[in-house]
């Protein structure tokens, strides 16, 4: 889709994407599989800067947070730094890859790694989050109706950094939260 809603104020950002994407399943057995997917995008903002909040730099450090209010370039940073005009907080590349062993009497768990690269958290390009690599991994038992499921997301609490809004400098970045765990029954029916 080239539409993406700016939500501050109800408008679509007119944009353009490209990219590509892999995904790869194998299962040598019954037992045992093996998910991996690789991708590359990057979208571009074909029509003016959205409405955003400007950081106020050296002049002004402690007014209100940078709340400068601005759908331009006024300090010419993007079009110095970003001509090109890049979306920020989408890293281009991402990478998974995740195994998966069950067990003959129901039981299963599997455990991969996620990959982000770093990325721009702003149209000017003057903070970007690093990249980073979390572990995810899953437990379960399954039977013909039914299934309890635990997962696990970011099992080593590693840093994660994701841009948001340019809304508000002090909102531009959101920190992942550590380990977090999710149970799960289902029944079928």
């Amino acid at each position: 889709d080239e539409n993406r809603l700016e939500a501050q104020v109800g408008n679509r950002l007119d944009v353009r994407g490209e990219g590509l994407e892999v995904e790869l399943t194998w299962v040598p057995n019954r037992n045992f599989s093996l998910l991996a997917t690789a991708g590359w995008q990057r979208v571009y903002l074909r029509s003016g800067l959205p409405f955003r909040f400007q950081d106020p730099g050296a002049r002004l450090p402690l007014v209100a947070g940078g709340n400068f209010a601005s759908s331009g370039d006024p300090t010419g940073l993007v079009a110095q730094n970003n001509p090109d005009k890049i979306i920020p907080a989408v890293p281009e590349l991402t990478a998974n890859l995740f195994a998966i062993y069950q067990f003959d009497n129901g039981l299963g768990a599997g455990m991969g790694p996620s990959f982000r690269s770093s990325q721009w958290l702003n149209y000017e390009h003057t903070l970007s989050a690093p990249s980073a690599v979390v572990w995810n991994a899953i437990a379960y038992y399954r039977r013909p109706t039914w299934e309890i499921l635990l997962e696990l997301t970011n099992i080593f609490s590693t840093d994660v950094f994701y841009g948001g809004t340019e809304f508000a400098s002090s909102t531009l970045v959101t920190k992942a939260p550590p380990i977090e765990a999710k149970l799960s029954v289902s029944w079928l029916w």
